[in-house]
């Protein structure tokens, strides 16, 4: 029989090693890689190394050459980077701008991104003197019963939004949770027209929190949504709207900052190009000035 808990070590043994393949194409170490040489460094034999670039070239995130028999990274390999990159400037564009929703709020206030089903909390300033319950902690939450995770939904396109809700089940966390897509699509319509989401009780019991969606100003996509939560005095003490302009206005100040970072990042390549063609033109006028030199003294 296949397929079973005696096969688990050996899936494990083999996603190490596909990783291990993987990091040795590292920016530390740039350039093509053949089986040998991975061989040699990771002390496993040449058959196991090939199976293992093969199926990474299948996947799309190494490139073979024949002509040399080695292997390189791919741009879906690059892809991956570059999606890691836009988490860094996300927190770099987020952390002042979330400071300052703090001192405003004195709650505890994140900077939530979707990740399958779930939100993580790139980003969590808590309050000295928050008091939620200690699950409410948790870097990472299903995204259907929190505020965050609500309001990034609610700006899905619909086959999006319909992969996720038919791929993963809505899993009650309190007797408050939404767990009938149905009804969690219909608050998703609605946390759209208005333009901010709000939870009581769904994630944990005695919480309550408000967010607003960030979007990237250069590919009008919602990268982010930025919550403020509280503890719940009592059971219908759930009005977050005191809270609504200052996450409107900081969510705003994110998306200026990412505009922002673009915007130098594009200045920075057309200075590094025309820097790159001015020294190609000295580079071609000193190679025509030498040549006239030497006709010359011929």
């Amino acid at each position: 029989m296949t397929g079973g808990r005696d096969d688990v070590p050996a899936r494990l043994s083999s996603a190490q090693n596909t990783a291990r393949v993987l990091k040795e194409f590292s920016s530390g170490r740039p350039g093509a890689r053949g089986v040998t040489e991975l061989s040699r460094r990771l002390g496993l034999g040449k058959s196991t190394v090939h199976r293992l670039l093969s199926a990474l070239v299948a996947e799309g995130l190494l490139e073979h050459d024949p002509e040399t028999s080695s292997y390189r990274l791919a741009l879906t390999a690059i892809e991956l980077g570059a999606a890691v990159t836009e988490r860094l400037h996300l927190h770099e564009a987020a952390i002042p701008s979330l400071v300052r929703l703090q001192e405003r709020t004195h709650q505890t206030v994140s900077l939530g991104v979707l990740d399958g089903s779930d939100v993580i909390y790139v980003e969590r300033l808590f309050h000295r003197d928050d008091q939620t319950p200690a699950t409410a902690h948790e870097a990472r939450v299903p995204a259907h019963c929190c505020s965050s995770g609500k309001v990034i939904m609610a700006y899905l396109p619909d086959g999006a939004l319909n992969t996720l809700l038919m791929a993963h089940p809505l899993s009650a966390r309190t007797r408050f949770t939404i767990t009938d897509p149905i009804q969690l699509r219909r608050e998703l319509r609605m946390v759209r027209a208005r333009g901010w989401s709000r939870t009581a009780h769904e994630y944990a019991i005695g919480q309550a929190s408000i967010a607003v969606a960030v979007r990237d100003p250069g590919r009008g996509q919602v990268v982010a949504a930025v919550s403020v939560a509280r503890k719940m005095q009592h059971c219908r003490d759930d009005d977050m709207r005191p809270y609504l302009n200052a996450t409107v206005l900081t969510a705003a100040a994110i998306a200026r900052n990412l505009s922002d970072q673009a915007q130098h990042a594009k200045d920075r390549k057309v200075a590094h190009t025309a820097h790159t063609e001015l020294g190609q033109i000295a580079d071609r006028r000193w190679l025509a000035k030498s040549r006239t030199t030497v006709a010359s003294c011929d």
